[in-house]
């Protein structure tokens, strides 16, 4: 019976209603679920919303379980899962009861209302616990399998990392060291050695005048920066032959890093999509939703690594075209 103290619920959004449940559970009946005729309307319902009990967390299923026997019965209870759920109190007394009853008559009879339903109920209940157990598996198998694609890109990558440092090594020991711009000093003091200067010990500065301690002219020392700059300007057939035994070997490289970035990308896209598939096989309730999370966080974590990896895979393809590019202009 109502409350006259306690006004209609709203009919307008869910919010209002849940505001509503809030604001007047304190004064609602929290005893009148002790018949089977009492518990046969949220019996009812939850056969008719099975639906959201397949589809959302026992939790969630809970609190609506408890909004409606707020809003229509004008009861409450605090844990509707605990009486309902798949270890709940009417749920076990119930099995209880009709395991008793099929040892002593080998058969199961309806006897009223609420045993039909609570029948039907646990016909429910038990055909998603095996869903669940059948969707456990697919996600085990799903993650065995992102485990071993993982494991195999962290092979190509090291694999691939290994090539490139290998390459490196190789350009660096073929690469000709007259390339290197020499010293200024080779060239400042180049010909001052056989010039004026002589033997040191044997000068008297003091007794000469002073253009004798003067540099050699300008014209030697010039002719010979300018010969050993053309000289490094020069396209010889040696370094264009260097340059032409190193140019399919940066190209390789850079193959490598192209190839790297599109399996990186692959990879990401993969985990992305994966990480909705396991979380559309299996109901979200409050055990298992923690695990998926658990794995997606830890799926977030492998894609955050394959960004990183991919950012310097694109660094090392810069790199490969500035070097190109060095010995395209030699």
């Amino acid at each position: 019976m109502n409350n006259p103290a306690i006004p209609d619920p709203p009919t307008g959004p869910p919010e209002a209603v849940l505001a509503w449940c809030t604001t007047w559970r304190p004064r609602l009946n929290k005893y009148g679920l002790r018949d089977h005729k009492d518990r046969l309307p949220i019996v009812r319902w939850a056969i008719s919303n099975q639906n959201i009990y397949r589809d959302h967390s026992l939790t969630y299923w809970a609190e609506q379980a408890r909004i409606f026997l707020n809003v229509t019965l004008r009861l409450d209870n605090t844990t509707p899962g605990k009486l309902l759920g798949p270890s709940g109190a009417w749920v076990k007394k119930h099995r209880a009861l009709r395991n008793e009853e099929e040892q002593e008559t080998g058969t199961i009879v309806p006897d009223t209302d609420y045993l039909e339903a609570m029948d039907q109920w646990i016909t429910v209940i038990d055909d998603h616990e095996a869903l669940k157990t059948n969707n456990k598996e697919q996600v085990e198998a799903l993650r065995k399998t992102q485990r071993e694609k993982t494991q195999a890109l962290q092979a190509e990558m090291a694999t691939r990392m290994r090539d490139r440092v290998r390459l490196a090594e190789e350009e660096e020991a073929l690469r000709d060291p007259e390339d290197a711009i020499p010293p200024e000093e080779d060239t400042v003091y180049e010909d001052w050695s056989e010039s004026e200067l002589g033997d040191v010990h044997s000068r008297q500065p003091t007794e000469q005048p002073v253009s004798s301690v003067r540099p050699a002219p300008p014209a030697a020392p010039s002719v010979s920066s300018s010969s050993s700059k053309r000289s490094l300007g020069a396209a010889t057939p040696a370094r264009e032959e260097k340059r032409l035994r190193m140019e399919p070997r940066l190209e390789t490289m850079r193959k490598i890093s192209q190839g790297l970035g599109v399996s990186v990308e692959r990879s990401i896209g993969g985990l992305s999509s994966q990480i909705g598939e396991l979380a559309a096989a299996v109901r979200p309730d409050t055990e298992q939703a923690e695990r998926l999370l658990k794995v997606e966080s830890k799926l977030a974590t492998v894609e955050d690594a394959l960004v990183k990896i991919e950012e310097r895979s694109a660094s090392d393809s810069k790199k490969l075209d500035t070097v190109l590019a060095l010995l395209a202009n030699k």
